[in-house]
């Protein structure tokens, strides 16, 4: 039956490397790098430090 449609491929994504993966990673280094930065006396700082976080990675651009 799939031979019959041309138009129909199949792309076989390993789980080692799908975007699952890289979007666990970024939110669990994100918590990190923001804490990092100092000390936070509110969950507002702390909401300002990863909004910072995330304005610096996609200035960079790298995954």
């Amino acid at each position: 039956m799939l031979v019959a449609r041309k138009n129909v491929s199949y792309h076989f994504t390993p789980t080692c490397s799908s975007w699952a993966k890289l979007t666990e990673a970024f939110f669990g280094k994100l918590p990190r790098q923001a804490l990092k930065a100092g000390d936070l006396e509110s969950v507002e700082d702390m909401c300002r430090a990863k909004k910072a976080c995330v304005k610096v990675h996609n200035k960079s651009g790298i995954p």
